[in-house]
């Protein structure tokens, strides 16, 4: 009886125990199955987080790529807009350059016109400058730059450059005077006559006949200074004042018509007629004198005259 008894017993107890591997195996499995369910739940959604993020990213670069495109787009249009704006300036430039041409053009066309074409003519009997031709305005001479209590004029335009020069040779010391200026066409015929009773033919060696004289033109003088008595003679031409004008007379417009050897009258160092400062440059620097040039070279400085 009492082994029967402990045999069940451990019969009893084998059962629980095997029961209670079963319980405990089955719940293990149990567990593991839920952890690799949940792994693999994890191991998706993972893969499908990876997956979003990649396509994702995709989206990104693409949008990346179009945005680059786009901005390398509008760096080739804004180059082509520069460039164009670039030619629109370089258009604007030459059609500025061309409307101050034409400005330029006009204005010399008009300068040229309101110069008188008289006053850079060759007379000395080249030209006839007619009895009626008289500056339109003329201007007093200072007396103080008079050789004698006598009244001159030249014309108004002339007076600015021929008052600079004087007061400039001045401030260099040297007593420059006007002793002659305009003349109109009857006080030289008068002139002309007087001389030619006196002289004779030998007279139009160095005086112009009614016409042909440039003081008539109102821009003409005849220099002289104290050291010749203010006489019109050809020992002016070993003064200082003489010596003076050689050197400046230019810078004011001013040029000696009448120099030695040539083919009008004598040498007349006394004689000096304004050109205009561009016209008596340009034949200093070539050492020319006024009646060398042609006529139509000459012509091209009008507009310049009084400039």
């Amino acid at each position: 009886m009492s082994n029967g008894l402990f045999i069940f017993s451990e019969r009893l107890l084998l059962l629980i125990a095997i029961l209670a591997t079963l319980v405990i195996g089955g719940y293990a499995v149990w567990q593991q199955n839920q952890l690799e369910a949940e792994l693999i739940a994890q191991d998706a959604a993972y893969s499908a987080s990876t997956t979003k993020l990649k396509q994702d990213k995709q989206e990104l670069q693409e949008q990346l790529s179009n945005v680059r495109d786009k901005v390398v787009s509008l760096n080739e249009k804004l180059e082509e807009a520069e460039n164009e704006l670039e030619d629109e300036r370089e258009r604007n430039n030459d059609l500025k350059e061309q409307v101050e041409e034409v400005t330029n053009s006009v204005g010399n066309l008009q300068k040229t016109v309101d110069t008188e074409p008289e006053l850079l003519k060759k007379y000395s009997r080249t030209f006839f400058l007619s009895e009626n031709y008289r500056p339109e305005s003329l201007a007093q001479i200072d007396d103080e730059y008079l050789a004698e209590d006598e009244s001159l004029t030249v014309d108004k335009r002339v007076w600015p450059y021929l008052e600079d020069l004087l007061a400039d040779a001045q401030d260099d010391g040297i007593n420059l005077l006007v002793t002659s200026a305009y003349r109109p066409f009857g006080q030289q015929a008068s002139l002309n006559q007087r001389y030619t009773r006196t002289f004779g033919e030998g007279a139009n060696q160095f005086s112009a006949q009614q016409g042909y004289s440039e003081h008539q033109l109102g821009t003409a003088v005849d220099f002289t200074t104290p050291n010749v008595n203010g006489k019109l003679t050809q020992e002016f031409a070993n003064t200082n004042a003489f010596a003076w004008l050689q050197d400046n007379a230019h810078k004011y417009g001013f040029i000696l018509s009448y120099p030695r050897g040539n083919q009008f009258y004598i040498f007349e160092p006394w004689h000096w007629r304004f050109v205009g400062e561009k016209l008596a440059e340009d034949l200093d620097d070539e050492g020319a004198n006024f009646y060398e040039w042609s006529q139509r070279r000459i012509d091209t400085y009008r507009a310049e005259m009084f400039d």
